[in-house]
């Protein structure tokens, strides 16, 4: 994977800093799979399966919900702005409300 280009809000950002490279190389080492940032939250995926099912941790920036597509559990942890997440899109399609219909 190339880990010199991030996805940030759907738009693609060079990486050119070699702190950050490195930084992004030692969390790849320690298993995340992917890093991604959407609105107010960066995701750190530790995990992904079959049908749509990963978790990993986040940083939800002071104040906000997570913002985390197919979000279906998460969990404070003892570090201030962080969490434990899951997401299962099944299970978010079927448990979301449904618009109603005419």
């Amino acid at each position: 994977e190339n880990w010199e280009i991030a996805l940030v809000d759907l738009e693609y950002v060079a990486i050119c800093n070699d702190a950050v490279l490195h930084a992004l190389q030692h969390l790849k080492e320690q298993g995340y799979e992917n890093i991604n940032k959407t609105g107010n939250t960066i995701e750190f995926e530790l995990w992904s399966g079959i049908r749509d099912i990963s978790c990993g941790i986040a940083f939800v920036a002071e104040g906000n919900s997570a913002d985390i597509p197919f979000l279906t559990e998460i969990k404070h942890l003892e570090q201030q702005e962080w969490y434990y997440y899951i997401t299962n899109y099944e299970q978010w399609r079927t448990n979301r409300p449904h618009p109603p219909q005419p």
